[in-house]
């Protein structure tokens, strides 16, 4: 940049300047785009980041800002030598505040297996790894009202010539959550629902939800728009319809259920290489009550089934208890105990049972009903 930044109280103190009155202020450097990052003596040899306990990096000082302060540097490193590309560089975590510094190899090799793009089946090889160092002043990436550090330079790049790259990511583990956005939360993913994971933590997720005609969803690990949400494509040829939703896909890519109804959906993210392969099943919303108050019945019987309700703010309802005994509920997933997908009722609210142990136990009496709103996510014992 051509413009002077005029540095006052992030800066002072930082220069100390003879020549300089009592009240003058330090100026960076607009010139000040570039300093010297030696090439490692082990460049020209094979280097193993499995067996490297540490790499060393050399700069030759700091940038030229015009006076002399505290500096943090960083190692960029690519597999094309292209840093002008966000997508085709990554900088390593590792920060020092001397021009003579290591960085780590095995965040280096996880890296660089990212930049790859390659399947694990493709390594071991050898590549070309090119290094930039970053400097900017330290402390000022945390104080900086913009969020950006001050004084940013980078260096010349180097070249590793020969790195030995092996496959160095973790393998990739079935997701702890799993949200549910769509026309029936107003495509926001503040109100997406949250699907329950049964006991298992397996990366299998159910939810009964309500759907008008031709609703449309989408799927993701987040809360959030970030590349991750999962549409049609995500589950096709992997979608069991046993309910007859008549779920298609829209021309935007969305799941669509075309039969407006209750649905009992159950997800599973199943991790395949470096990506979770989803699939879907559809069933009809059945809910039952089980245990004590259920005639001490630990079957899932068709007489202790809820009532379904016709709109999405209806109630299920379960019959009559039999005895003064505790409530408990559940849906049944495939392959899987009754009691993985369980649930109670907790100050008014649904509390799915999840991956935790046995719940703390609510009472009822006989005759009383449970009655579940989904969409609410709330319940009453009356």
């Amino acid at each position: 940049m051509k413009a002077i930044y005029r540095i006052s109280i992030l800066l002072a103190g930082l220069a100390v300047m003879a020549s300089c009155q009592k009240d003058e202020k330090p100026v960076l450097n607009p010139e000040a785009e570039g300093f010297t990052l030696y090439t490692p003596s082990v460049a020209a040899n094979q280097l193993s980041l499995v067996d490297s306990k540490s790499i060393e990096f050399v700069c030759a000082g700091q940038p030229d800002y015009g006076f002399t302060a505290p500096v943090t540097y960083q190692l960029l490193i690519s597999l094309t030598g292209n840093f002008e590309n966000e997508a085709e560089y990554k900088t390593l975590s590792t920060t020092a505040e001397n021009p003579k510094f290591t960085v780590d190899p095995a965040e280096m090799a996880a890296e660089l297996t990212t930049l790859s793009g390659k399947e694990e089946s493709e390594f071991p090889y050898v590549a070309k790894v090119y290094c930039r160092a970053k400097a900017f002043i330290t402390g000022t990436d945390k104080s900086n009202m913009s969020g950006e550090p001050v004084g940013v330079a980078y260096s010349n790049v180097v070249t590793l010539e020969k790195v030995y790259l092996t496959y160095a990511l973790a393998p990739l583990a079935a997701p702890d959550a799993l949200y549910m956005v769509g026309a029936m939360n107003d495509w926001d993913w503040a109100k997406s629902y949250e699907m329950v994971v049964t006991y298992d933590n397996n990366g299998t997720f159910w939810r009964i939800v309500h759907f008008n005609a031709n609703d449309g969803f989408k799927v993701n690990t987040a809360k959030a728009w970030d590349g991750g949400e999962q549409g049609y494509a995500g589950f096709e040829g992997r979608i069991t319809d046993n309910a007859s939703s008549g779920i298609t896909k829209s021309d935007d890519g969305n799941l669509v259920i075309a039969n407006a109804g209750w649905y009992l959906i159950t997800i599973k993210a199943t991790p395949s290489g470096r990506k979770l392969e989803y699939s879907m099943t559809i069933d009809e919303p059945k809910v039952w009550l089980i245990g004590g108050c259920a005639g001490d019945q630990w079957d899932l019987l068709d007489q202790w089934l809820f009532t379904v309700p016709t709109t999405a703010d209806g109630e299920f309802v379960s019959p009559a208890f039999s005895a003064d005994s505790e409530v408990r509920a559940c849906v049944k997933i495939a392959g899987e105990d009754w009691w993985h997908s369980e649930f109670i009722i907790l100050s008014g609210k649904i509390a799915y049972r999840g991956k935790g142990g046995d719940q703390d136990r609510v009472n009822g009496k006989a005759g009383q009903k449970l009655y579940l709103d989904f969409t609410a996510g709330t319940g009453s014992i009356k």
